[in-house]
């Protein structure tokens, strides 16, 4: 009887507790009910709506502004990396046009000496039975750049100079097998020798009977003195452009474009290979010409430095100044008829 009352207390308590969650379930539908009755009565529902609406919208706005404002900003990017490009064109553009005379005789070496270096290249690798790289733009691209090399050990101050040159350079060169610009310090300091081009021309006259040698030569020559130009005029950049020049000139002749005039040797014939005039070297570089410009660009020159330091134009000016410009004008006259007499006429004094 007990056990019998314990189960039936057991049983009604677990009734109990069903009928507790069917009454609490029941109880959650009708508030559910009875508020969805009110709220459609008093318009809260359609206010929860409406309120869901804008703030979907304004999430829509916050991110097609989002969007708009990256686009902007990579057009800014763009833009500025444009503009920046640009920049760099125009500045590359105008350091090529200064340095014009460097330019135009890569361009000559490579149109007059390419195809000639190439060839003997092969020649040579065939005679010798070993493969020899036929690169003529290496050759040329190395040879400015052991110029550019001497003149940056003269601790002059247009170091900066040199780097952008040796940059644009290997931009308008760009050997094959060359990536990117190598810093000019993956050319070796070795002095001022001859340049690598001279020796290939020398063997190729030699066979073809052509005057390759001198028009490189005398372009070589340019090429060092538009670069000495831009370095100062320390003691060591002369000495370094003098030993260039002396390096070069006996292979600059008159026929073959260099400016030299040719010595008549013990057979009575012209040589090709001979010693140049120092004189008309220092008359160049007083009238800040390259060597081998022309009898009109050497007039031309001579002229327009004559009308500065003449004595109509410094007559204002302080007695030490009038002498000094006399002074010029003299040496200028001295170095102006030399050049007409010594390159022009063919009677070296």
């Amino acid at each position: 009887m007990p056990d019998l009352i314990v189960g039936l207390l057991i049983a009604a308590a677990i009734a109990l507790f069903f009928l507790w969650i069917l009454l609490a379930i029941i109880w959650q539908v009708l508030a559910d009910l009875v508020a969805n009755l009110w709220n459609g009565l008093t318009g809260e529902t359609a206010r929860r709506k409406e309120r869901e609406e804008v703030a979907r919208q304004k999430e829509e706005e916050r991110l097609e502004e989002a969007r708009k404002e990256e686009e902007e900003r990579q057009q800014r990017q763009q833009e500025r990396r444009r503009e920046r490009q640009q920049a760099e064109a125009r500045e590359r553009k105008q350091f090529r046009a200064e340095n014009s005379e460097v330019f135009a005789g890569i361009s000559k070496l490579l149109s007059i000496c390419g195809k000639q270096v190439a060839d003997f290249m092969r020649a040579a690798g065939v005679i010798q039975g070993a493969d020899i790289e036929i690169n003529p733009k290496k050759v040329i691209w190395m040879d400015v750049g052991f110029i550019l090399v001497s003149f940056s050990k003269t601790g002059s101050l247009e170091d900066e100079y040199i780097k952008k040159l040796w940059g644009a350079v290997t931009r308008k060169i760009k050997p094959s097998d060359v990536h990117g610009t190598p810093p000019l310090s993956v050319l070796p300091n070795r002095g001022v020798e001859q340049l690598m081009l001279i020796p290939f021309l020398t063997e190729y006259d030699k066979v073809q009977e052509t005057a390759l040698l001198s028009k490189a030569a005398s372009t070589y020559l340019s090429i060092v003195s538009a670069v000495s130009s831009h370095c100062g005029t320390s003691l060591a950049v002369k000495l370094v452009t003098n030993a260039y020049t002396e390096l070069l000139r006996p292979y600059i002749h008159e026929n073959g474009g260099g400016g030299y005039a040719g010595r008549t040797n013990a057979s009575g014939t012209k040589s090709n290979r001979v010693a140049g005039c120092e004189k008309c070297v220092k008359g160049y570089q007083l009238l800040d010409l390259p060597f081998g410009a022309s009898k009109g660009e050497v007039k031309q020159k001579r002229d327009a430095l004559a009308q500065v330091l003449h004595s109509d134009h410094t007559g204002g000016m302080s007695e030490r100044i009038r002498d000094t410009a006399e002074e010029q004008l003299k040496s200028i006259n001295v170095a102006y008829a030399h050049i007409l007499k010594c390159r022009f006429s063919g009677a070296a004094s």
